[in-house]
């Protein structure tokens, strides 16, 4: 091992760990796990058995668990099974018990369905077991959560661009809305790239991201504009919040996905705008959705679904 680089060293540390995991039965209660030679407790590489504690009635290890399925403490431990053990034998042993198994204790695994074996292992569902363990809920959700949006509801806002277009600097942008790193003015002031951080568009406030698709003045006579367009040519009528701003159309209306679709547009044409320093009309917004149209058409020609495309974009044609 000493001979092997740094990478080859990690990835065998983490292939211990996968094997470890994908071969515990996440259906076991730990409770009913014997302590003694069992290959996945082991103190100093090897498995243990101690016979004063087995004679002791120590079998399992429930029975070193008190009613709250927390580990004894070692004064407890002594006192329950009258054993004069050495605090560090008792703690070494403890220490040892695979952390999933405590984990599992705590919060008892319900239901768990793994789509892999040890004997058929692909990169991606190592990859996948790995993010399991490691993963960290993105800080972006405190603020989703904020905004009406439920833990149910959250991965539809991940989705979202991806089930209404395939442009990918649309997706990309969204993808940047959603996690509040959208350049903006404020944020590259801060970083020393520009002189102000004072909104172009509006040439009164501090351009943030909130300020820049929700608070700016400008913007707000752009959306009353786009909610104006949309009834004229869906004849539903919308109110656009905050949430729906940012985040997208959930509700499923009529025409919630071409809805999700314009939003994402006008959000992208608020923002180009303003980068290249022009004053914002929403007159040219209706002209550039049939531009895009014109190209989503002719996508549907070559691939010959043309009728799904009228289909779908009927109303704004």
């Amino acid at each position: 091992m000493k001979r092997f680089p740094l990478f080859i060293k990690k990835m065998l540390g983490y292939w211990c760990d996968f094997k470890l995991s994908t071969d515990i039965d996440p259906t076991t209660n730990p409770r009913n796990e014997i302590v003694w030679n069992n290959r996945k407790i082991l103190v100093g590489k090897k498995s243990v058995f101690y016979q004063k504690w087995y004679d002791a009635g120590i079998t399992f290890i429930s029975d070193i668990l008190d009613q709250n399925n927390d580990f004894l403490k070692w004064h407890e431990f002594t006192l329950k099974f009258n054993l004069n053990v050495p605090f560090t034998t008792y703690y070494g042993l403890v220490n040892t018990i695979p952390k999933c198994w405590k984990a599992n204790l705590k919060n008892p695994i319900q239901s768990v369905e793994y789509h892999t074996t040890v004997s058929i292992l692909t990169t991606s569902s190592i990859y996948s077991s790995l993010l399991k363990t490691i993963f960290v809920r993105p800080t972006a959700e405190t603020k989703i959560l904020r905004h009406g949006l439920t833990e149910n509801t959250i991965q539809k806002v991940y989705l979202m661009p991806f089930s209404v277009t395939n442009e990918v600097k649309i997706i990309m942008f969204q993808f940047k809305v959603i996690h509040n790193v959208l350049p903006t003015r404020a944020t590259l002031y801060r970083d020393g790239i520009l002189e102000s951080p004072i909104c172009n568009l509006c040439n009164a406030k501090e351009q943030t991201l909130h300020h820049l698709l929700i608070n700016c003045n400008l913007t707000v006579d752009f959306c009353t504009l786009f909610q104006d367009w949309w009834h004229q040519k869906t004849n539903e009528t919308i109110t656009l919040s905050t949430s729906h701003i940012l985040y997208g159309w959930h509700d499923r209306t009529k025409h919630w996905q071409v809805l999700n679709y314009c939003l994402l547009i006008a959000k992208y044409c608020i923002y180009c705008t303003s980068l290249r320093g022009d004053v914002l009309d929403f007159q040219s917004f209706p002209v550039f959705i049939l531009g895009k149209l014109e190209i989503l058409k002719e996508i549907t020609i070559v691939k010959k679904v043309l009728p799904k495309f009228y289909r779908t974009w009927a109303a704004l044609l």
